[in-house]
Formats: structure tokens, C-alpha cells, sequence
């Protein structure tokens, strides 16, 4: 054991990150929750991206902001260190959903889904439980419901509307959190690329505690493997059922890909640096991403 005076070039760095980790709360240090928050989005709009859909985006960035800034403050017991941070991106978020509320007021028949997500979420922080399985898999179906908020924002809809048939009044003139049916569930195509997603970041739920805080239990990594080898039958059938054709058998290499994956690094995670892993999960989101647009482009078409 080193005196404090002369730290050892080990034990420095592990304490600099030790400070950096939790910081004032303003950076949230969950790298791999971005692309959670970016690929949904993206995904969801392309390719009739807006300024509606870079509004989206910045709001749920600074959402995410909000509730790593906040969950630190509960966690914390209410520390004033991470006070401003929670409260300014709080105000900041508010404000920016607001700004899209008023553009789209239909998108308040999220607040049903988005409200209790948020508050388990805020729970599992204040209870120190924030890393655990059921909090992980809540923020992963947040994130996948982007998908269709960002669908339902670029303007895209299918089936008849009060403009067109005035019998289906009670659904358009219902207050906005009560609309049916929420924003996005009515664009073609919008549900195949949210679930494309959900499966996907639901699987790096699995294969992140297989690497990182489970990785002492072998059957996190077995489950790891078996959940992604399972999604690759799950593809076929669907390719074949869904007609879905060069689009379906690309998510099917896909599905091989992320099972070879999850096999070969598990197998050899002692060997890689985790920036060797970040790197092969950024390869992986943006195959996936690809896939769930392909394959909405296909159903919308077909």
C-alpha cells in the first residue's frame, strides 16, 4: 500500500477516475446509452428527417442528461453537488418537449409510457439499484419507443382521418394524452424498425453484464449466447412470414453476425480492451440500423 503523498502510477489514475466517474452529474458516463438514444431516432425518421426530428433528438439527449443528473442527486442523498446539474437539465428538457408538444400535441399519448418509465427509473436510482436488470430493460423500451415518436413526428400517417371522414371524429378531437393511436403506431412500416431495435438493445443488455458485472456468473454468458443465437431462427421465420425479401435475409446475416459476436467475445474477453469492444458495438448498431430501416421500407412498400 502506497502512502498518499507518493501515489503509485497505478493507484493515480484509478483515483482521477474514481473523481471523473460520478463528476457533477452534468456528462452522463453511460457511453453505450447514446446510441440507444441516437440509432431510435435516426432510425425512426429516416429518411424524412426534419428540424422536427433534430428537436427530438436534443430533447431526448438532454433528457437522458436530466435523468443521469438527477438519478445521481437521489442516489447521493439529495447532495447540492449535483443540484444544478439535475435542475438545469431538467428546465432545459421541459422546455424542449414542450416546444414539441405544441407542434404535435398527439405526442402527449406517450406521457402514458414515458411518465412511469421515467419515475421506475428515478426509483431504482434513489434505491441504488439503477444498474440492475428491470431498470436496464425499462430505459431499453424507452429508448426503442423513440423509434415511433420519431416516426410519428415526420408527418407520415396511414388510414383515415378526421380531415377525410369526420366519423372518426372521437379519435382526433380526444384529448392528446387519450389519442388513439399514439403517435408513430400509424406510419407504415414504424413498429417492424422499433422491434428490429428492441431486440437488438435488449441483447446488449445481456451481453454487457456478460462482459462487465455478471461476468463471474457463467450463466450470463450462456444466456448471452442463447439469447442471440435464438434471434436467428426468430429472423428466418420471420423473412419467410413477412415476405420481406433481400431486406430479411440481411437481417438474418445480421442475427449471425451479433450470435458469432456475442460467442466469439465472450469466449476471449480477457484479450480485448474494452475500446475494442465499444468499437465492435458501434459496427454492430449501425448494421442493425440499417436492417430496421430496410426492413420498414420493405412492409411500408409492401
Amino acid at each position: 500500500m502506497t502512502s498518499a503523498d507518493e501515489p503509485s502510477p497505478v493507484a493515480r489514475p484509478a483515483r482521477g477516475r474514481a473523481r471523473r466517474r460520478p463528476g457533477s452529474g452534468w456528462v452522463p458516463n453511460q457511453h453505450g446509452a447514446w446510441a440507444m438514444l441516437l440509432a431510435p431516432v435516426l432510425v425512426g425518421a429516416w429518411p424524412f428527417l426534419t428540424w422536427r426530428t433534430l428537436l427530438l433528438l436534443v430533447s431526448a439527449l438532454t433528457g437522458f442528461c436530466a435523468l443521469y443528473a438527477v438519478g445521481l442527486w437521489l442516489k447521493s442523498g439529495r447532495r447540492a453537488r449535483y443540484r444544478t446539474a439535475a435542475l438545469v437539465h431538467t428546465l432545459v428538457t421541459a422546455a424542449l418537449v414542450a416546444w414539441l408538444v405544441a407542434l404535435e400535441p398527439r405526442l402527449l399519448s406517450w406521457s402514458w409510457v414515458f411518465v412511469p418509465a421515467v419515475a421506475l427509473s428515478l426509483l431504482a436510482s434513489a434505491r441504488r439499484s439503477d444498474r440492475t436488470w428491470w431498470n436496464d430493460i425499462v430505459l431499453v423500451v424507452l429508448g426503442s419507443c423513440l423509434t415511433l415518436v420519431s416516426a410519428g413526428l415526420t408527418g407520415r400517417r396511414s388510414g383515415v382521418w378526421l380531415a377525410d371522414d369526420p366519423s372518426v371524429a372521437v379519435l382526433t378531437i380526444a384529448p392528446a394524452p387519450f389519442a388513439w393511436p399514439p403517435l408513430g403506431l400509424d406510419v407504415p412500416g414504424a413498429w417492424e424498425r422499433a422491434v428490429v431495435l428492441l431486440l437488438y438493445f435488449a441483447g446488449t443488455i445481456v451481453h454487457v453484464k456478460a462482459l462487465i458485472r455478471e461476468r463471474r456468473r457463467p450463466w450470463v454468458s450462456r444466456a448471452d449466447v442463447w439469447y442471440h443465437a435464438v434471434l436467428v431462427p426468430a429472423a428466418v421465420v420471420w423473412t419467410l412470414l413477412g415476405h420481406l425479401g433481400a431486406a430479411g435475409w440481411f437481417l438474418v446475416g445480421v442475427a449471425v453476425v451479433l450470435a458469432l459476436r456475442a460467442w466469439w467475445i465472450v469466449t476471449r474477453r480477457r484479450d480485448l480492451s474494452v475500446k475494442a469492444i465499444g468499437v465492435v458495438e458501434i459496427v454492430m448498431t449501425v448494421l442493425v440500423s440499417v436492417a430496421a430501416i430496410w426492413v420498414g421500407a420493405i412492409v411500408a412498400h409492401g
